[in-house]
């Protein structure tokens, strides 16, 4: 799909297609045209290679933000690799916590409590990788508190910087 946020009178869905490829959005093009394409200056989207291709191929202006929920689902699925990785690599005592725990190491923290905390503060406590991760999936969520674009960007780089020194490696793991 394809929506204006600042349509005439409001957002407007401006188009429905089949597929999530470049060539996909090709009927999308030919209808909008070439002139109001290049006049995009922004566009949200999620982290499809074929959209983001398609509209930077359209829209030589284009300022693309990827939305909160894709961005958090991507940081989720990194720490369930992690998981993943720690079950294959555990003992037998680590394989006994990480079973079944998927859930409440994918949660938010402030929405896990009673037991179900205490045996997410033991996982995390017994598995150096699992703590890293989770903590840094936890911190990049502050990044939606900030109101100023300048503390938003040093935030990224702080948390990059973060990643980075972590050392936090995903055998098997797409680049």
């Amino acid at each position: 799909m394809v929506s204006a946020l600042d349509g005439q009178e409001g957002p407007e869905l401006l188009y429905i297609g089949e597929g999530r490829k470049e060539e996909d959005l090709r009927g999308f093009w030919d209808w909008f045209g070439k002139e109001r394409a290049e006049r995009i200056k922004v566009g949200v989207m999620d982290m499809g290679k074929g959209f983001i291709n398609s509209f930077k191929a359209h829209c030589p202006n284009i300022a693309i933000i990827y939305d909160k929920f894709h961005i958090v689902r991507h940081l989720l699925e990194v720490l369930n690799k992690v998981r993943n990785q720690e079950l294959r690599y555990a003992g037998e005592k680590l394989k006994g916590l990480l079973a079944g725990k998927k859930f409440i190491l994918l949660s938010r923290q402030a929405h896990v409590r009673g037991k179900p905390r205490e045996a997410l503060n033991q996982l995390l406590s017994l598995s150096r990788h699992l703590f890293k991760a989770h903590l840094l999936k936890g911190n990049f969520t502050h990044l939606w508190s900030y109101r100023s674009k300048t503390w938003a960007k040093k935030f990224g780089q702080s948390w990059k910087d973060t990643l980075k020194w972590s050392r936090l490696k995903l055998k098997n793991a797409r680049k």
